[in-house]
């Protein structure tokens, strides 16, 4: 494997070199990888309204140790906050009307509409470039990367996991096939599924008294079994972790964690007594755990970035039809970065979601593209660091013709089942 690794880099290399990535003549050669790793950690709709809180009860202590190593602040978002889009934006640097990722759903040659799958995704991401530059990379369960890519790693879409007592693939058994699979490489496969955690497994109550609507706890749990793997088994320059647990947990419970800004009818005490506290508060602490259990496998020389796609908060207005929601969205997210090149201190003017890429890039010894509209946070990096790792630019990492987006989303036989999902949490009627 190591072996095939060095190949594939040596490849990336030459290519690069020959100017496949439309470079200009003037630019220079890409360094090779300097051994330092980077962690990119992906936490859905996290909000500083709760972590900052916990923090200062003592809970969160692995976030906490971050913070305090390292730098932090809001991370601002864009419009409309369409996780699927947002996501993609991050991992790619690029804005929806670009990457070709705009929503949960995306209409189908029959006029209907099905779940947004990869194929759509018209831009290179931070797997593709890192893989073309000789940089090894690990993906687990990033939002729309089902079909999984080939690349200089392992990729688990986030179509792998617990869901159905007589499927535990999201996408249905149709999700695994050589033309459409959901890990890449078909090896990792056998592994994949040996570390997918089961409902007896479940250390939340709170997992155990919504699971029958939504699994939650053990999707997070068993990307972060894959994540723990990987990172033991085949250690990457990148690696790319997304929890999604936090979104689903502040739609269905952020009432029960801020009462008092809850708009719609009072909460019966005995749905109250049901609900036993504050399933929001509890998930963020489930969440720092599972963080922790990555943080433990990393070594000085790594730097993380722990980043969500936007914030959290009550709703605003009260609807009706949609009854079992309390919590929303908002344009403040988090930003979180320890690591040796890392100073220490907190955000000034709030980076935003385009600026996640050039930074990892930079991270990763590689430019960013200037078809890219975001920039290297610099205000994040010790001035020691900056000096001794001068920012560039390339034209783009786009290749004309080499990536052919297709028209119409893959349809699966797990659709209706990802459809109840997304209705649940009332992002579609």
């Amino acid at each position: 494997m190591a072996r095939l690794r060095r190949c594939l880099g040596s490849a990336a290399l030459a290519l690069w070199a020959a100017g496949a990535v439309g470079c200009e003549r003037s630019q220079p050669e890409i360094p090779p990888p300097t051994g330092d790793r980077v962690v990119l950690i992906g936490i859905d709709a996290a909000t500083w309204d709760v972590i900052r809180p916990l923090m200062n009860a003592g809970d969160m202590p692995n976030l906490r140790g971050l913070v305090e190593r390292g730098w932090s602040g809001v991370l601002r978002s864009m419009e409309p906050m369409v996780s699927p889009a947002l996501w993609t934006t991050i991992a790619s640097g690029h804005v929806p009307a670009e990457h070709g990722i705009s929503g949960f759903l995306a209409p189908t040659a029959d006029g209907t509409n099905a779940p947004v799958t990869s194929n759509l995704r018209r831009v290179e991401t931070l797997w593709t470039i890192a893989t073309r530059s000789g940089r090894t990379v690990n993906v687990i369960g990033w939002f729309v990367t089902w079909p999984a890519e080939p690349i200089n790693g392992i990729m688990v879409s986030d179509r792998v996991g617990p869901q159905l007592e007589s499927d535990p693939l999201l996408g249905g058994a149709d999700s695994f096939t050589a033309r459409r699979p959901g890990v890449t490489p078909a090896s990792f496969v056998p592994t994949a599924m040996s570390l997918i955690v089961r409902p007896d497994d479940f250390l939340s109550p709170t997992e155990r008294m919504v699971y029958d609507k939504l699994r939650i706890y053990p999707v997070d749990a068993t990307r972060t079994a894959l994540a723990e793997y990987v990172l033991k088994e085949n250690p990457a320059d990148l690696t790319m972790i997304y929890l999604w647990g936090t979104d689903p947990i502040q739609h269905w419970f952020w009432k029960y964690h801020d009462p008092a800004h809850w708009i719609g009818p009072p909460i019966p005490p005995e749905e109250k007594k049901r609900i036993g506290g504050d399933p929001v508060a509890d998930y963020y602490r489930d969440t720092d755990e599972l963080i922790g259990r990555i943080l433990a496998l990393l070594r000085e020389s790594d730097t993380v970035l722990v980043v969500s796609d936007h914030g959290a908060g009550p709703v605003t207005q009260y609807d009706p039809n949609k009854s079992a929601i309390s919590g929303s969205h908002r344009i403040e997210g988090i930003i979180i970065a320890a690591g040796p090149p890392i100073r220490h201190g907190t955000v000034g003017e709030p980076p935003g979601l385009l600026d996640v890429t050039p930074t990892v890039l930079y991270l990763l010894g590689l430019p960013a593209g200037r078809d890219m509209p975001g920039r290297v946070i610099t205000e994040m990096f010790t001035s020691e660091w900056m000096r001794a790792h001068p920012q560039s630019r390339i034209a783009t990492w786009e290749q004309q013709g080499a990536r052919a987006a297709e028209q119409w989303p893959i349809v699966s036989k797990g659709d209706e089942h990802i459809r109840e999902k997304l209705r649940s949490l009332g992002y579609i009627q």
